[in-house]
């Protein structure tokens, strides 16, 4: 293996690079040649039926130890397990469930041939989470929370030498309201506001030694560097190098909206480098190809500093060298691990019941139950989603939900309704619930990149407001983000909230809750509706 000092400019550039784009045999082989030529310094590799051959052949070709990463968020994305959403961890409050889903995890992906995961997400979610399009991704609104949480999981993958990344570095403040996906994000923290609450993880977790690896986000912080977001300013990132943070640096992808509108494929990738980041994260649009000459050509244009470089060169070097390492103690994955990850699924269902009220009802008694559905669901289509290693593509389902309220309340009317209703939708639902002197409400909201937010539409709010302005609605069952419901105007008339998260089967056992069948063990991870006011 080389050393820096052994190392051309051309291999450097290539080892602060990530190949991510693998459309065709050119791709596949310009890789391959990058690798052979201890010029890549990170693969994330796709997840298809092709992942495990194309593992098996970078690594075979290497004389390094290439990290090949990619996001991870609720599983192995290969893996026959369940999704299990960092938010529903979150509710169970259980910290072998944890562990147990960290090492099944960390497990499968170290015999795929991966080195790390872009996880876990330890953003704190605050007053604007709704419009965040991350709320899904995240533990919790609590600081020791999510760094207790967070810690849990990468002891574990600690005892893998698999990486785990903390991101979204320095974290959200009640200003991250945007979708940095489609434009970029600004926020007005100070940095002794960061220090004090957003980066409360990234310190407690890096003086543990466990955050080999951190992401940058594209939020601009207003009153740090109005100029560049922190992804691509030294200001932002010198925050937690002069914390003594001496990990790898990934930048979030430079793909998304926030970064390719402004700054441009070839100029972000530089600023990128010279602001501190280590890995680049480019375009997953442009050939690897082209975008590794974009950074060559930036090089030989004195964009990019061989001091700057020959730092972050250094510190992919001890990454690889960690996540290279043959663990000793890996903590052992439970016999019964798919029984364990069914369980979140279950125990993660919260009831918020008004005084007097339980979160089950009567399952005989004839009520209407209005379901939302996905507008592809409505016209017959595939949900298809940009990134699902984040979305969960088609986590929500209609004919799961469907079944389940009919096994467990025969005398159930069930009318589907669209997320974005029309007016002989509403009409057709509100004329159903006036046949009857109850209704249970089924609402979901997703968190997919490219949305711009993960709230409800207003259209929705309305109807629901319609039903609960005369106290018609006698239960709400809701999955997905649970701050999308806050400001719904007459919510506190409902009685009883049931909050699924995003685990599909919770999309079963809520509705066993709501008939008695089995206990509300969750909590909420949300202290801003721990309790609505009723």
């Amino acid at each position: 293996m080389l050393t820096i000092e052994q190392m051309t400019p051309e291999q450097k550039i290539g080892r602060v690079m990530c190949a991510r784009r693998f459309r065709n045999q050119e791709d596949i082989d310009f890789t391959l040649e990058l690798v052979k030529k201890q010029a890549c310094g990170a693969i994330m590799l796709p997840f298809n039926e092709k992942t495990r051959e194309l593992a098996k052949l970078y690594r075979e070709a290497a004389e390094y130890p290439v990290i090949i990463v990619n996001d991870m968020e609720t599983k192995f994305p290969l893996s026959k397990s369940p999704f299990v959403p960092l938010m529903s961890l979150s509710a169970c409050n259980n910290l072998e469930y944890v562990r147990a889903f960290a090492a099944n995890l960390a497990k499968e992906a170290k015999e795929c041939g991966f080195s790390g995961t872009w996880g876990p997400v330890i953003d704190i979610q605050r007053n604007n989470g709704i419009y965040s399009c991350s709320v899904g991704r995240s533990f919790t609104d609590n600081p020791e929370d999510t760094t207790r949480f967070a810690e849990e999981i990468l002891k574990v993958f600690d005892s893998y030498n698999f990486h785990g990344t903390g991101k979204h570095y320095p974290g959200k403040s009640a200003g991250g309201y945007r979708d940095t996906h489609m434009v970029e994000g600004v926020e007005f923290d100070t940095e002794e506001d960061l220090l004090n609450y957003a980066l409360k993880p990234y310190l407690d977790l890096m003086k543990k030694d466990l955050l080999p690896a951190i992401m940058s986000r594209h939020a601009v912080y207003k009153n740090i560097d109005p100029d560049y977001p922190a992804s691509l300013s030294k200001k932002v990132i010198d925050i937690i190098r002069k914390q003594g943070y001496d990990g790898v640096i990934y930048t979030d992808s430079l793909a998304m909206m926030g970064i390719l509108q402004k700054y441009g494929e070839k100029n972000a990738m530089a600023l990128a480098v010279m602001a501190g980041n280590d890995i680049i994260l480019p375009n997953y649009r442009t050939p690897t190809k082209e975008v590794y000459q974009m950074m060559v050509d930036s090089y030989y244009e004195g964009k990019i500093t061989d001091e700057v470089l020959n730092e972050a060169v250094r510190r992919v070097m001890v990454l690889e060298e960690y996540c290279d390492r043959t663990p000793e103690n890996p903590y052992p994955v439970p016999e019964n691990i798919n029984e364990i990850l069914e369980n979140i699924a279950r125990d993660c269902i919260t009831a918020d019941c008004a005084d007097g009220y339980t979160p089950a009802i009567d399952t005989e008694k004839s009520r209407l139950f209005a379901v939302v559905i996905p507008e592809e669901y409505a016209q017959g289509q595939e949900q298809k989603e940009v990134g699902g290693e984040i979305s969960m593509r088609g986590w929500y389902s209609p004919d799961r939900i469907y079944d389940a309220i009919k096994e467990r309340f025969p005398n159930a009317q069930i009318e589907f309704i669209r997320e974005y209703p029309g007016s002989r939708d509403n009409d057709r639902v509100l004329n159903a619930a006036t046949k009857y002197d109850e209704v249970v409400f089924v609402t979901y909201c997703t968190c997919a990149p490219y949305l711009g937010s993960d709230c409800m539409t207003r259209r929705m709010e309305s109807v629901i407001t319609a039903l609960a302005l005369p106290k018609k609605i006698c239960a709400l069952v809701h999955f997905g983000n649970p701050l999308a419901i806050e400001h719904i105007e007459a919510i506190e008339n409902i009685p009883r909230i049931l909050y699924g998260y995003k685990s599909p089967n919770s999309q079963i056992y809520a509705f066993d809750v709501l008939a008695g069948k089995i206990e509300a063990k969750g909590t909420m991870p949300y202290q801003t509706i721990s309790k609505l006011k009723r």
